[in-house]
């Protein structure tokens, strides 16, 4: 089960591109403890913790999760509407995967692989990125208020009308990363994170307070 995973994970690193629809899918209503491939999902729940579990070419619709993941892996999968809020996964490697209006209130990403993934218009409050790789992917319209990005790393990421209000940023460099369609009133940054950061002239000001820096009237 682990060389599996292992063999799944580097056939992800080789493919470049992003989620692409299925053409044909079995319809299932269980998941296997190893390989799903080529699945669609539909007003399931999945309550069972998920481990080493692999998930290829898969569509999940208004599906709900309940139990955590550890070191699983989804290659070309699709979520939609679905259920994540206040679980973890841990170790999990996602590549060219779209998460579309979800529930991921409290969701915690921990030590995952994100390559070619895509959130967009999902409820992300208090979700916590902790030692996470982000790359080339995009998050758009997610409501990410009070959320965390704790030691993260980020390659070619869009952030794009996000509702990033009193989110807190530790210890991720920011250098390059523009955040300037986002909403961030009341972020928490450490000050040497700012620095190279693509902002707008009102995020400047909002800035200013977390650098030390008093306006004169």
């Amino acid at each position: 089960m682990k060389q599996n995973c292992s063999l799944q994970y580097i056939k992800m690193k080789q493919v470049n591109k992003k989620y692409i629809e299925p053409e044909m899918l079995t319809d299932a209503y269980e998941v296997d403890d190893t390989n799903n491939d080529f699945y669609r999902f539909t007003k399931i729940t999945i309550d069972e913790e998920l481990n080493n579990v692999s998930f290829d070419n898969c569509v999940f619709e208004e599906c709900t999760f309940s139990g955590n993941m550890e070191r699983c892996t989804f290659y070309n999968c699709h979520f939609h509407k679905c259920e994540f809020s206040n679980i973890k996964m841990v170790s999990v490697s996602v590549h060219s995967v779209l998460f579309e209006q979800c529930h991921m209130i409290g969701l915690d990403f921990v030590d995952a692989f994100i390559r070619y993934g895509e959130f967009k218009d999902n409820n992300m409050r208090y979700t916590m990125f902790s030692a996470t790789k982000l790359l080339n992917s995009k998050m758009k319209d997610n409501n990410m208020q009070n959320g965390t990005f704790a030691s993260m790393e980020f390659k070619e990421i869009e952030f794009i009308n996000n509702d990033f209000s009193n989110i807190e940023i530790m210890d991720t460099p920011m250098m390059g990363i523009n955040i300037a369609s986002n909403k961030i009133d009341g972020i928490k940054i450490q000050p040497e994170l700012v620095r190279g950061m693509i902002v707008t002239e009102v995020q400047a000001i909002e800035l200013i307070s977390i650098l030390g820096v008093i306006l004169d009237d």
